[in-house]
């Protein structure tokens, strides 16, 4: 506690600095502690099995004393979230090995808090638009991904969707970090391609807003795909969703300074496109329940929804 403390209220000290992280000299009494943290962990597993229980707050406090080893006051929060993943993905590895109780809800939790860390930086702290960076190369988008992927990932493998068992100590917790996963992604796109389309249309307010509907239509196809692809009722109804308000945008938002016989035409082409969309979601909806049907029956188990 002394030293996470100190290592968050010391600014302008002597400190090494690695990719915008500041370690101070309080870093070494984190690194000590995580790894004092580990052993109690491991003593707890094997020479103390009435306190296997125990592993867990153990692994907890080393990760805990990790996240702010390198989330001192002087550091940019840019890549921190980055280091936080690391250290996501190494207590679900200690889960994969060990089913520690409620260990799985850790690793969870770090997730969700590299997805603050990363908001608070780039939407408060920063904001998106103010970055100098090239058209797609925010650094924040990269940084989007890797966190959007181990979510998906994590949330994905403790549910169990391929096999049918659900491993997570709180389901509702791995699949809301599934579809966190996606909204983290969409958001994060949304905001780059607005971004990009500024710096390659700057006088073309409306274009600007048209690309980031088509991008949202892009990203609605795909979540459609995944969803069939994968029997995923929830990805395909928020594929729908997404393409629905998408439509909404472009009628009300996009098309609002155009000529009314180009409003009158984009509506058309608009109501005919959503229509067909309904209709191919409904045919090939009713082919996938069919089969999944069939395949439940012939296998004695109805495979998992979503």
């Amino acid at each position: 506690m002394v030293g996470g403390v100190g290592n968050l209220v010391t600014s302008g000290s002597p400190g090494v600095k690695i990719a915008g992280m500041v370690l101070t000299q309080y870093a070494g009494v984190m690194l000590t502690t995580a790894m004092v943290w580990c052993v109690i962990a491991w003593r707890c597993l094997t020479g103390m099995p009435r306190w296997a229980s125990g592993a867990t707050i153990a692994v907890g406090a080393a990760a805990l004393a990790l996240m702010v080893m390198v989330a001192g006051k002087s550091s940019s929060m840019v890549f921190v979230p980055l280091v936080w993943v690391g250290i996501a993905c190494g207590v679900m590895g200690v889960y994969a090995w060990r089913r520690l109780v409620a260990l799985d809800v850790v690793g969870l939790g770090v997730l969700w808090c590299a997805v603050l860390a990363w908001g608070a930086e780039q939407f408060v702290r920063v904001g998106w638009s103010d970055s100098a960076a090239r058209p797609l190369m925010h650094p924040g988008l990269w940084v989007a991904l890797v966190m959007a992927v181990a979510m998906g990932l994590s949330g994905a493998w403790l549910v169990g969707w391929r096999a049918g068992l659900a491993r997570a100590t709180v389901k509702e917790l791995a699949q809301g970090t599934v579809a966190g996963s996606l909204v983290l992604l969409l958001v994060a796109t949304s905001f780059e391609v607005s971004r990009s389309a500024g710096v390659w249309m700057p006088q073309d307010e409306t274009a600007q807003g048209a690309v980031v509907s088509i991008w949202w239509g892009v990203f609605a196809a795909c979540l459609l795909a995944v969803g069939f692809g994968a029997r995923m009722t929830m990805v395909r109804r928020a594929g729908l969703v997404l393409l629905f308000a998408a439509a909404i945008k472009t009628v009300v938002f996009d098309l609002a300074q155009t000529a009314q016989e180009w409003r009158i035409v984009s509506m058309i082409g608009l109501g005919l496109t959503m229509l067909g969309v309904a209709l191919v979601y409904a045919r090939v909806s009713a082919r996938v329940d069919r089969a999944a049907e069939d395949a439940g029956a012939n296998g004695g188990d109805s495979p998992p929804g979503v």
